[in-house]
């Protein structure tokens, strides 16, 4: 292995890997950037949204039926 490799592959530790994320990003917490950041190829596919209830009732019934 050649030195210039080892340097590349100390300053891009993930340099050849594809990593899929799957956790919506946010600007204050990107881990796609991150990765990118080491080298890594981002596949970036959202697999869950956290979205409030039409109704809060239920929610309330079971809070407080366990007080």
């Amino acid at each position: 292995m050649s030195l210039a490799t080892e340097q590349h592959s100390e300053k891009f530790p993930l340099s050849g890997l594809r990593i899929l994320v799957t956790r919506q990003e946010t600007p204050e917490s990107s881990l796609s950037v991150l990765l990118q950041s080491h080298g890594a190829k981002v596949v970036a596919a959202s697999m869950t949204k956290i979205i409030p209830p039409e109704s809060w009732l239920s929610f309330d019934k079971a809070v407080k039926s366990s007080l």
